[in-house]
């Protein structure tokens, strides 16, 4: 248990081992280096990073209450913030459809953006809770600022093949998910998508 609840600088590689071992081993919606920001952008508050975690590894109505009590005890907690924003978009487009959905999807996504607006995580979270929300020309604009960024490039080359087919562009489609594809190439989702893809461009 580390003193006072705070995470102590020299655990930083015990907390990446850990975030790859959940990736290594459990079936989760979410490609490992998306995991490994976990280590890198974290928070010192150990309970919370906890929470976090453990919040990786579940379905996203099973997420939802740990990764809100990490934002509660760490409110500044960027890649919780950046998970709800997830996790309340899915609920929003898949599940429960609702202004209350779609306020707490942006909420999360924009409280990212306050509290660093150069962050490419923060920056994706908003270009998908724009998406999610059915913001298309919104979600287009965000996407744009994170072309070409570090560690971004699986995501958005996953949305703009979706605002693309948006777009009826199907070639420009086809080609983003070839992209991500070749990035994750073991994404049953991804492979199903082009799949779909194809079948349009016919």
């Amino acid at each position: 248990i580390y003193e006072e609840g705070l995470i102590p600088d020299d655990v930083a590689s015990v907390q990446t081992s850990t975030v790859r071992e959940i990736a290594r081993n459990l079936l989760i919606s979410i490609r490992e280096d998306d995991l490994l920001r976990a280590a890198e952008a974290g928070t010192r508050n150990a309970e919370a990073y906890d929470l976090f975690l453990r919040s990786l590894t579940l379905a996203p109505e099973d997420a939802l209450p740990l990764a809100l009590e990490a934002v509660g005890r760490a409110p500044d907690f960027l890649l919780a913030h950046w998970w709800l924003a997830r996790i309340y978009g899915e609920i929003h487009q898949y599940g429960e459809r609702t202004e209350a959905t779609a306020a707490a999807t942006m909420s999360h996504a924009r409280r990212a953006i306050e509290i660093d607006p150069n962050s490419p995580d923060a920056i994706m979270a908003m270009a998908w809770a724009s998406y999610r929300t059915r913001d298309w020309e919104g979600a287009q604009r965000w996407l744009n600022q994170v072309r070409g960024a570090p560690r971004t490039e699986h995501q958005y080359l996953v949305l703009s093949a979706y605002l693309s087919r948006r777009r009826n562009d199907w070639d420009e489609a086809h080609d983003a998910l070839l992209g991500a594809i070749e990035l994750d190439p073991n994404s049953s989702s991804l492979r199903s998508q082009h799949a779909q893809t194809l079948l349009a461009m016919r």
